[in-house]
């Protein structure tokens, strides 16, 4: 006698089979929590504009990262021999590439970086949850160079080579200070 076979049944088999090794896979995962990491800014994204997070090329910030345990080990021997984990903030990426202040919410960016991603790690959460972003747009001028000592007081030169140079500055710069 032909068996007439039940596909509805395969079907819940396979599925229960591939829950299980899959809730099984994240059993495993661990969490790597209030670890330090940078985000810094690209330098070659538009050399017309100056990106800063409050007057500073790079933001400080703590990270909880999840994933396989290899993964896990593997970040924290790279935290041990010294090398925290770097995210690079590309403006033109990001669309925020028109002056003014931006505030970008940091655990969405964090959570698409391709390196995180690539060794199977995931962001849980982050410190700050928010990092202000100032974009000023720079024009090419050329500036008169003064020469001031380690306290910021103004020097007499004999003479300065070059007197002026021409460098993309804020709108509002009439003075290149050189310490």
């Amino acid at each position: 006698m032909a068996k007439k076979l039940k596909y509805g049944k395969i079907a819940i088999v396979i599925f229960l089979t591939a829950l299980i090794w899959i809730w099984a896979d994240l059993a495993l995962d661990e969490t790597l929590p209030d670890k330090p990491a940078v985000v810094v800014v690209e330098e070659s994204a538009d050399p017309k504009l100056w990106v800063s997070f409050n007057r500073a090329f790079s933001a400080d910030i703590r990270i909880t990262l999840s994933g396989p345990q290899t993964a896990i080990a593997n970040e924290n021997r790279r935290l041990k021999d010294g090398k925290i984990r770097r995210f690079v903030l590309d403006v033109v990426q990001e669309r925020i590439n028109r002056p003014g202040n931006y505030n970008l919410r940091l655990l969405p960016f964090l959570q698409k970086d391709k390196q995180i991603r690539q060794v199977g790690l995931k962001v849980e959460s982050c410190e700050p949850e928010v990092l202000d972003v100032n974009v000023v747009e720079l024009v090419k001028k050329s500036l008169a160079v003064e020469c001031l000592d380690e306290n910021g007081a103004s020097l007499r030169a004999e003479s300065i080579e070059p007197s002026k140079d021409d460098m993309f500055v804020p709108e509002d710069r009439r003075i290149a200070r050189v310490r």
